[in-house]
């Protein structure tokens, strides 16, 4: 019952996009004078496209931003006709040029940017925790015979003046030997 088509595992042989070269832009050139005919939604008329190209669009990604980018006001017929002709025209050159049929994807503009922001803030951040370390370091060194002369002086004051509190309670739990009052 599961090895039937409907519910078969899908494999190359088994998935009927994408269409080796430029037929997927034939089809949709059909598909579009039907949407004249026929009225659809601009919505479902994108979702086609994208399911009917969407691997090529993964190549070509300019098309792909104009396609998701443009409003529906302009997006039109004849400009979905120009849109196809020119990706297309695109796979023909690709098939002329390089000799390949399917769709090698490439990071859009868009997503180098966006890798590069995360890379340059990655380093960053990897900077800024350098320095912290660094400052750290050097404030264990510098500053920990600082806080162990103002408790000294903090004790030696104590014994003239009981009624005094201590200036530094926060500290106290750095250190096993100081008092708890």
């Amino acid at each position: 019952m599961f090895s039937d088509p409907p519910f078969a595992p899908p494999t190359d042989a088994a998935s009927p996009l994408p269409v080796e070269g430029d037929k997927n832009c034939e089809l949709l050139l059909e598909y579009l004078e039907l949407t004249e005919t026929y009225t659809t939604p601009l919505r479902m008329v994108k979702g086609h496209i994208h399911k009917m190209v969407g691997p090529w669009l993964s190549e070509f990604t300019d098309l792909r931003d104009w396609l998701n980018k443009e409003t529906y006001a302009n997006m039109t017929a004849n400009a979905l006709r120009k849109w196809t002709l020119e990706l297309s025209g695109r796979i023909n050159h690709v098939r002329a040029t390089e000799g390949r049929l399917r769709p090698i994807p490439r990071k859009s503009e868009r997503a180098l940017a966006r890798e590069a922001a995360a890379e340059g803030l990655a380093a960053s951040i990897a900077e800024q925790e350098r320095e912290e370390s660094a400052v750290a370091g050097e404030c264990v060194v510098l500053c920990i015979p600082s806080f162990m002369l103002s408790l000294f002086l903090w004790f030696s004051l104590r014994v003239r003046h009981p009624e005094m509190r201590c200036p530094l309670p926060v500290y106290y739990p750095l250190f096993s030997c100081a008092p708890r009052w």
